[in-house]
């Protein structure tokens, strides 16, 4: 997988499910997206570049002898070994004329030049990883659709021979094909996968499937074929990767972290997956490098350069034209890359470094994919400056701060030495010279009787005891402490021998104290890899130990404590030791621990020990509900009802908590694929807290409620901006309780109502906040208003005193007195400053006083009438539309009344459906919702409803409506018959949501309709172009302020993007977006369905009950599908409740954001987006 097709993969951008590009450039100095210059000759670019003082940079390789490098490797004799492709980035459709190759490049002289070069195979399809073995005889290669062995039956240095080792791989995305084959000591090659593939692999590609990898993961397999294993889960898309003489393993992934430390069995971020229930792999750098699209790493341990350099890794940064030198502080066993520094840089936008090996003569190896195009989707992929056929390969030698310095000696052809001579070379200072010669070694016929001549040797040197360690392993049988003891006091040495005895498949007595005995190691790597030894070696006695080492941990070094974690759960993954760690008699913290890691365990022993943990220690809530969840995903029934018989028991006075844990239970077995029966003990209970607090004569209406502005958009995600905190009044009173709207930051806006009331004749209250910066003077938004509750009219309103100090307001009602009303506190302004309001101090008190609970009467309402939808319970259905019909209950609450009512009975609810679209003082979103409630209805009166509403509907709710009516053949006529009679834009039918939902209702009649309809419009292409450039010369005059667009982005982008610390991590992040271009983001925004990545389609699901659902879908959770919708939110499907599911052509993206924000703020939001260009800072340690 390439880098380079990830450095910025997009569908297009923005809004609220967000922009799928895999790896938007956040190009600290990158160049322009098409080199403007032509390509230069490989003399010419050499000039281009800049290295730091005594270093050299030589041409080894160039067209044609190459075309666009690949991947690089070196074999035992020395050999550099280079895969190359013109096809890339499309398969050859046929295989036969495949135009890609690996070629072998030998005798490297002083000047970088081979001596010889020749083809070893040709034929390839899109050949990235490539590994020779040994002698180069055999080489492992990846080329569409298969991992192959290939041999050199004749010795002409031809590959005749070529034989499936596994496949077929999937190969949907080329980028994220095969890639850093690496050989390791432990003798296992190790590889990447990279992002959307989703592969079924088998051996020789044919029998059953061994292994089944999707996107970005690391695997490993034999070089035999005859082993195949996945290492580590997650990263988005992984291009890269190395080992240091610990044997710790890096990759190099784009979207993720620049850099990973890939911890067996650990799960590094990545695209909307989840971790592995013990959180992610910690990062070990915050700095992306400037870009997200980086690929290919090496360690450098080699004499050849000066001292500092090495112990250093250096990283290939493909879109800002150079390669990083990363230099890792040591926090414990913690790398921590705080920033990189820039080792090589090139004038030269052509220049793309794409992988960096160390050779063995210690000088780098760069690949470099030389193009003047590098992004597959901000530029047309056919665009015809596109270069196939130049490529390049460099090295790096350092040549003294004179100048003077001796050439890097030529590469030794290990081959070529006995056998006792090549383990001499086990103690070259190199570490690819080292491991080269380990792995040769394997190879040689007199191989063990030479090693137990070289172990009756004292091993006093470090290197040498390290890899005769692995020799050892390779031979069948790991030196012991006593054979390597002159190294021993070495930490390389005694983390080595953990790695190799961490792989013997069955232990001594011995060797589990001696690992245990090296928890305890001065070492803070040694102790991290003892961890990660026990973890492959499940034994009750480990544990405790293993929690020991947790409590000494300290707190910086994330990796050692996240190691333990993993081996801690490979422990309890035994079903037999999760049954008896109720014998450990742990300390609190300890369980605690303990039971935090058993909430990863899909067993029935680990679940019941979390939860009987929670149990005992009075755990809080939140710990106790994911115990819940966990014990009804995989514990016995009685199990599950026992837990649930303590939750009644001790919540017996709080419906709240017993409500919130029993939708944990819920949740755990809907994944599960279970379900409960009415009359089971949980269906008793969950109708018991359902009817109990559906019953309005026992739990009276919320006092409060909030609720959206009336012309927020249907397809903005509503946030609650009303908190409460304390303040002072102007009559000296301190620290009282207000209700105000700065708690979840000034850039929120909604509304904070309270319950009908009946009007006396005076009311006050104290009222504090603002309306813009101070020194100015717009149109005041902020404001407490108070409605007749039956029309609805305001009959005053008061706006704050802008000041943070409270005031008293005083309203004489007589002329009211006696009516029933309303009070709204009104937040409207969504600027960044001084747009708050508070209040308080309701006198008389006639309307509930400020509380930090006042929401929880709603929220329990909520719960409950999922409950009813849960449990299927219709009998309690009728309270359930009861609360849908009052216009005074919280957006929240009425859009779970709409989502039950929808899939329970919609009809039940039909008349309140009705009332809700047709009533403009509604909000948008919930007309929205209620409008696709009314369109699986498909009655006469719900279609006339939907094309009523129509009439002056703001352009997201358009949308909406049109979706539901577009549903069904009566609705399609019903859509097209109010587009012409005027009541919607004809624009509706070239929308692509609705033109998908009409599809299977085109008939020859409708089709003819829709072109007279849409006769007199420009074509949707033409349409979006004139906006475009409309919106570009509007934006140039507009005055927009990128600070400004910073609340616009939190507002319309963060639920799905992130830029920085700000947004979520559902697609990717927008860092250095504004590299784009004004243009081209504007196509991005007005135009989402131009061009999707097939990875970011929707996906469209229809239920059982008729409602479809669109999306993008991030995961399963058991028998739960999970996609995120336009808002952002999560919906979980159960797959029982599934009809159909299929990928949409279209993005999930809203295609009508031009509507949806006013054009004055869009230009804010465009500048703000223009205005990143750099990288985030490195996070805070």
């Amino acid at each position: 997988m390439l880098p380079l097709g990830n450095s910025r993969r997009t569908s297009r951008v923005l809004h609220l499910v967000f922009i799928p590009l895999i790896a938007v450039a956040s190009r600290a100095s990158a160049g322009p997206l098409i080199a403007p210059e032509p390509a230069l000759t490989p003399a010419e670019e050499a000039t281009k570049f800049h290295l730091p003082p005594g270093f050299e940079i030589q041409l080894v390789a160039s067209e044609p002898e190459i075309q666009k490098p690949m991947n690089l490797n070196f074999d035992s004799r020395g050999r550099l070994w280079i895969s190359h492709s013109y096809e890339y980035p499309f398969p050859a459709k046929n295989p036969e004329f495949a135009r890609d190759a690996i070629t072998v490049l030998e005798g490297i002289g002083p000047d970088g030049r081979p001596a010889k070069i020749s083809r070893f195979a040709d034929k390839l399809n899109i050949p990235i990883g490539v590994l020779p073995l040994y002698d180069g005889k055999e080489a492992i290669a990846w080329s569409i659709p298969h991992i192959w062995k290939l041999r050199d039956t004749d010795g002409d240095g031809v590959a005749d021979q070529r034989e499936i080792m596994f496949g077929s791989y999937d190969y949907v995305d080329t980028h994220g094909n095969q890639n850093a084959l690496k050989l390791g000591m432990d003798g296992w090659v190790y590889a990447n996968h990279g992002f959307r593939n989703d592969s079924k692999i088998r051996r020789h590609g044919d029998g059953e499937v061994v292994l089944h990898l999707n996107s970005g993961n690391t695997y490993r397999f034999r070089p035999d074929g005859s082993e195949i294993e996945q290492y580590s889960w997650g990263q988005v898309n992984p291009f890269g990767s190395c080992f240091d003489p610990f044997g710790n393993f890096f990759t190099a992934d784009c979207h993720s972290k620049p850099i990973s430390l890939v911890l067996r069995g650990g799960t590094i971020e990545s695209f909307g997956k989840p971790h592995d229930g013990l959180g992610f792999t910690p990062a070990i750098t915050g700095n992306d490098h400037g870009s997200t699209g980086v690929g290919g790493i090496a360690w450098y341990e080699a004499p050849h350069f000066p001292p500092e350099y090495r112990g250093n890794m250096f990283v290939c940064n493909v879109v800002t034209n150079r390669v990083h030198r990363d230099v890792p502080q040591w926090r414990g066993s913690t790398p921590w890359i705080e920033s990189p520094e820039d080792f090589l840089t090139c004038d030269d936008f052509w220049f793309h470094p794409v992988d960096v090996q160390v050779g063995p003569d210690g000088a780098l190896y760069i690949a470099d994919f030389y193009n003047c195009i590098i992004g597959h989707y901000e530029v047309d992929i056919n665009h015809p400056r596109r270069d196939r056929h130049r490529g390049r390969v460099w090295r790096i030698v350092w040549k003294g701060l004179d100048g003077k310095g001796a050439p890097p000696p030529p590469a030794a052809d290990l081959t070529a030495l006995k056998t006792a001579d090549l383990f001499g070379k086990l103690s070259d200072p190199s570490l690819r010279v080292r491991t080269t010669a380990t792995n040769e070694l394997t190879q040689r016929p007199d191989f063990a009787s030479e090693l137990q001549k070289q172990l009756a040797r004292p091993t006093d040197g470090p290197r040498r005891a390290v890899h005769l360690i692995w020799a050892g392993f390779r031979n069948g049988r790991v030196p012991d402490e006593e054979a390597l003891r002159p190294a021993w006091p070495h930490a390389v040495v005694r983390a080595n021998w953990l790695r190799a005895v961490a792989e013997l498949a069955d232990w001594s007595d011995q060797h589990a104290a001696k690992v245990r005995s090296l928890l305890a190691d001065d070492d803070p790597q040694v102790r991290r890899i003892a961890a990660e030894a026990l973890g492959l070696h499940p034994e009750f006695g480990n544990i405790s130990f293993l929690i020991k080492l947790w409590d000494d941990a300290p707190a910086r070094d994330e990796m050692l404590i996240h190691a333990v974690k993993i081996a801690l759960r490979n422990q309890m993954r035994s079903e037999q030791i999760a049954g008896r760690l109720v014998e450990l008699k742990l300390a609190r913290p300890d369980a605690e621990r303990l039971a935090e890691v058993a909430l990863a365990v899909s067993n029935e022993s680990a679940a019941w020990f979390a939860f009987e943990t929670s149990r005992r220690n009075d755990a809080a809530p939140e710990v106790l509900e994911r115990s819940l969840a966990h014990l009804a995903r995989h514990a016995a029934p009685s199990m599950v009802n026992e837990a649930a018989d303590f939750v009644q028991t001790t919540y017996r006075n709080d419906l709240r908590q017993q409500l919130t844990l029993f939708q944990a239970v819920y949740g755990g077995l809907t994944q599960r694929g279970s379900s409960i029966e009415p009359e089971s003990p949980l269906g008793k209970w969950g109708t018991s807290l359902a009817s109990a607090v559906l019953d309005p004569r026992e739990r009276p209406a919320p006092s409060w409620s909030v609720h959206p502005l009336t012309n927020d958009s249907a397809d903005r995600p509503f946030q609650n901006p009303w908190g409460v905190r304390n303040r002072n009044c102007a009559d000296a009173a301190k620290d009282v309780l207000f209700f105000d709207s700065i708690v979840g930051g000034e850039q929120l806006t909604g509304i904070l109502r309270s319950r009908p009331f009946v009007l006396p004749e005076k009311f006050s209250f104290w009222l504090c906040g603002h309306n813009g910066l101070p020194e100015t003077n717009p149109e005041p938004i902020n404001h407490v208003r108070l409605k007749l509750a039956d029309t609805g009219e305001i009959v005053t309103r008061e706006v704050p005193p802008r000041n943070d100090t409270a005031r008293k307001v005083t309203w004489d009602l007589k002329r009211w007195a006696g009516r029933s009303g309303v009070l709204e506190v009104v937040d409207a302004d969504s600027g960044p400053a001084f747009a708050w309001l508070g209040v308080s101090r309701f006198e008389p008190a006639l309307v509930a006083q400020p509380s930090a609970d006042y929401l929880v009467p709603e929220l329990e309402l909520t719960l409950a009438v999922r409950l009813v939808e849960q449990l299927k319970r219709t009998e309690l259905l009728p309270r359930v539309v009861s609360l849908l019909a009052d216009p005074h209950g919280g957006l929240g609450l009425r859009q779970a009344a709409t989502q039950t009512v929808l899939r329970l009975n919609a009809k039940a609810g039909q008349a309140a459906l009705e009332a809700i679209v047709a009533n403009p003082l509604e909000s948008a979103a919930l007309r929205a919702q209620a409008g696709q409630a009314l369109g699986t209805v498909n009655a006469p009166s719900a279609r006339t409803a939907l094309a009523a509403a129509l009439a002056g509907a703001p352009s997201a709710l358009e949308q909406a409506l049109a979706l539901s009516l577009a549903g069904s053949s009566e609705g399609a006529d019903a859509l097209l018959a109010a587009i012409a009679d005027g009541k919607a834009t004809p624009r509706l039918l070239q929308d692509p949501p609705v033109v998908e939902r009409l599809k299977p209702r085109l008939n020859a009649e409708r089709k003819q309709k829709i072109a007279d309809l849409t006769a007199n419009l420009a074509p949707p292409d033409q349409r979006i172009r004139q906006l475009v450039a409309q919106r570009l010369a509007n934006h140039a005059r507009s005055g927009a302020a990128a600070e400004k667009g910073v609340s616009l982005f939190k507002t319309h982008c963060a639920a799905c993007h992130k830029i920085g610390d700000v947004g979520q991590k559902v697609g990717p992040q927008l860092d250095g977006i504004g590299q784009r271009g004004a243009e081209r983001l504007l196509e991005d925004i007005l135009d989402p369905n131009r061009n999707v990545d097939g990875a970011f389609r929707a996906t469209i699901v229809v239920t059982k009950g008729g409602l479809t659902i669109t999306g993008l879908k991030l995961r399963d959770e058991g028998q739960v599908l999970v996609i995120v919708d336009t808002q952002g939110k999560e919906q979980k499907i159960p797959s029982s409740e599934i009809d159909e599911s299929a990928i949409s052509s279209i993005s999930p993206m809203p295609s009508n954001f031009a509507e949806v924000i006013p054009e004055k703020d869009f230009h804010h939001l465009l500048a703000f987006l223009l205005a990143q260009q750099t990288a985030p800072p490195a996070e805070p340690k």
